[in-house]
């Protein structure tokens, strides 16, 4: 394989047309676009035509110098094995970075497109007929070349390769969560598009299996047919609906692994996906916890006014109030509440009035007399009005002390203790108020369900940790209890995937598809050996390749539900975004159901190539490189450093995942010989 460009020449091309694009796309031709290096112009203006005249060129210099280093290598070849050597007969030769016009079915019609591949090749599937009549009947040769040192691959292409054309998608009112709050995607698209801001996303690292916020480096949006799916744990559930296009991948489990696999496969094979259970915070602020509880209470059971904003008086009228019924029971968190105005704010809630309520509840008219407490201070004012304007930031930087003071002051406000089935129910009627309270949770580590009633009233249910939350709680109280059953729940069949003569008591569950708690888990899995030989007639020897990954798995910001198709939609406007390094994040149900998804991502370079020569050093590179029998010549360490293996993913795991995937399947794998890097 030789792998070679044109020698600069199209990234010189590329560089000098995206400088002349940026100010034509702005000024002349009014395009917007998510990234600067999107910078475009029409395809028939003058200047589109110059550039694709000079991408043209650039192509046909690459191809002419892959020539002529064939001609000499064919050329040592006979001179160093004369007859003996053979023939060497060209394969294929594609470029990696060209503008080729290419018909596509889009939304059901035949259109011809530009499709410009940066850093790509084709991958028609058999029969295409864009392949050399050569190829045709076992689909098109996909060469991946790899970086200095490192292996190449032939592949050929599939009919799954050619419907990957398109980036999979959600929809535009789906939930996407962010450093700086919840947004659906077209709000986020409108954000970085017309604004240029930023965002950081909560993201999986596949190495460590931990969440770390990664930024999001571009957003696309098209059109495309759509399905809609509800996730849940027994399965037959129609809430926590998302709608998506049916290839859009999830990241799940197979054989106590991470994978990427297409919903609508995932949803055949009655697999599950992952659900964020454990959120850190993108960065900690400092909060006095009794002001988190007052935020907590005040949201649940009182308001913030801050005036009519018409002159002469913009303010009048401004005022906080905290409404409770004067109950013996409640006495203690009207009091609590009370204190911890004093001492945070340095001024008094002061009691002002009681006024009757009357309600119409279940048919019946019910009626009440509750006491309002009122402080009409600026300062108190204005700093919880902006704590509510921006409350689910607020709320994501929260430390855990502080954390579990806010859910107290919820709970205490709009929860109760249901003594039958063990758990705490928190009722709201507002979207940002709930979402708020379910990322709380998901910081201290719980993942609550979360229903609807009467249409507009969201019904927040805790299973977990309900001592310890309750230790902050002055109104609501919990008795201690030992569920039978773990929350924290994975699939039986994904985890021991592939490993054979499966014993008791994961056998049955492997085969019913069960899940299967943390706690069994660990009980049967991770004890010392002699504690499960004298329990249990499992081999362990045949789990030890694994037992490592499912304590990770166990220990890890996730765990598992089942997955179904609701109903097929229609064509609709869709969304996806790119997350640099772990390409993945987390999106949320019309109920707040946090999912791991996989985002669309194809670059190769894991370093930008002025990184790569900060940080790398040629020298020990070319050692390296030597080291394996690869021969190595230079022009320049520099040169050698930027284009040096780290400097790209993993082209073994790359090619892998394509594989694994359907988008084309492996051939060959290529070893190097040696490495001629150019000025």
């Amino acid at each position: 394989m030789v792998h070679c460009g044109s020698r600069g020449l199209g990234h010189q091309v590329c560089s000098d047309y995206l400088r002349e694009f940026i100010p034509l796309m702005i000024n002349k031709y009014k395009i917007k676009v998510p990234d600067r290096e999107f910078a475009c112009v029409p395809f028939n203006s003058p200047e589109g035509k110059r550039a694709l005249a000079a991408s043209g060129a650039a192509a046909n210099y690459a191809w002419a110098n892959r020539q002529m280093i064939t001609h000499f290598v064919r050329k040592a070849w006979k001179n160093v094995l004369g007859d003996r050597g053979g023939k060497l007969s060209l394969l294929y030769d594609v470029a990696h970075n060209i503008i080729k016009i290419e018909k596509y079915n889009i939304e059901g019609k035949e259109k011809e497109v530009a499709v410009h591949r940066k850093g790509a090749t084709r991958a028609f599937p058999p029969g295409h007929p864009e392949i050399p009549e050569k190829y045709r009947q076992v689909g098109q040769p996909v060469i991946i070349p790899g970086s200095m040192g490192t292996a190449s691959y032939v592949l050929v292409g599939t009919k799954e390769g050619e419907e990957a054309f398109y980036s999979t998608c959600f929809t535009g009112d789906t939930k996407i969560l962010t450093d700086k709050g919840i947004f659906t995607f077209v709000e986020i698209y409108k954000k970085i598009l017309e604004n240029n801001e930023k965002f950081l996303v909560p993201s999986l690292n596949r190495e460590t299996y931990q969440i770390e916020w990664k930024p999001i480096v571009r957003i696309m949006k098209r059109k495309a047919p759509t399905i809609e799916i509800s996730v849940s744990q027994t399965g037959r559930s129609r809430l926590n609906i998302l709608k998506l296009t049916p290839n859009h991948k999830f990241i799940t489990l197979s054989e106590a692994g991470l994978i990427e696999k297409e919903i609508e496969k995932i949803i055949k094979d009655e697999q599950m996906v992952l659900l964020l259970d454990n959120l850190p915070a993108p960065y900690y602020q400092l909060v006095d916890p009794q002001l988190a509880y007052l935020v907590g209470a005040i949201i649940t059971d009182g308001s913030v006014y801050l005036g009519k904003g018409e002159d002469p008086y913009p303010y009048l009228g401004r005022k906080i109030t905290f409404t409770q019924r004067k109950d013996p029971e409640k006495m203690e968190f009207i009091n609590y509440v009370q204190t911890c105005f004093q001492n945070v704010f340095n001024t008094p809630l002061r009691e002002y009035k009681a006024k009757i309520s009357q309600e119409r509840i279940r048919g019946r008219v019910v009626k009440g007399v509750a006491t309002d407490f009122v402080c009409t201070q600026a300062h108190p004012i204005l700093e919880i009005a902006s704590i509510k304007e921006n409350l689910i930031s607020w709320v994501l930087t929260l430390p855990q002390e502080a954390t579990l003071n806010f859910l107290a002051g919820v709970i205490d406000g709009d929860g109760t203790w249901n003594p039958i089935h063990k758990v705490i129910n928190i009722f709201n009627g507002k979207e940002k108020e709930t979402a708020a309270i379910v990322l709380a949770c998901l910081k201290l580590g719980i993942l609550p369900y979360v229903s609807k009633q009467r249409g507009n009233c969201f019904i927040i249910q805790i299973s977990e940790k309900i001592e310890e939350i309750t230790k902050y709680t002055k109104r609501v109280k919990a008795s201690a209890h030992l569920r039978k059953y773990g929350t924290k729940l994975f699939s039986v069949r994904q985890l021991f995937n592939g490993i054979p003569n499966l014993a008791w008591p994961f056998l049955q569950k492997y085969k019913r598809n069960n899940l299967i708690s943390k706690e069994i888990l660990e009980k049967f899995l991770l004890k010392e050996k002699q504690e499960i030989a004298r329990r249990f007639k499992i081999k362990r020897e045949r789990y030890f390749q694994i037992l490592e990954r499912i304590r990770k798995i166990v220990n890890a910001p996730f765990r598992m539900q089942r997955v179904k198709k609701v109903k097929e939609r229609k064509i609709e406007e869709v969304f996806n975004i790119t997350v640099q390094d772990n390409h993945n994040y987390v999106v949320l149900t019309d109920l707040f159901m946090p999912i791991i998804v996989a985002n669309c991502h194809g670059a190769g370079r894991t370093m930008s190539r002025h990184a790569a020569i900060r940080s790398l050093s040629g020298r020990e590179i070319v050692n390296q490189l030597e080291k394996k029998g690869i021969i190595v010549k230079c022009y320049s360490l520099k040169g050698i450093a930027e284009e040096a293996p780290q400097a790209y993913k993993n082209v073994d795991e790359v090619v892998e995942v394509v594989h694994k995937a359907g988008l084309s399947k492996k051939v060959a794998k290529l070893i190097p010989l040696a490495v001629i890097k150019g000025e």
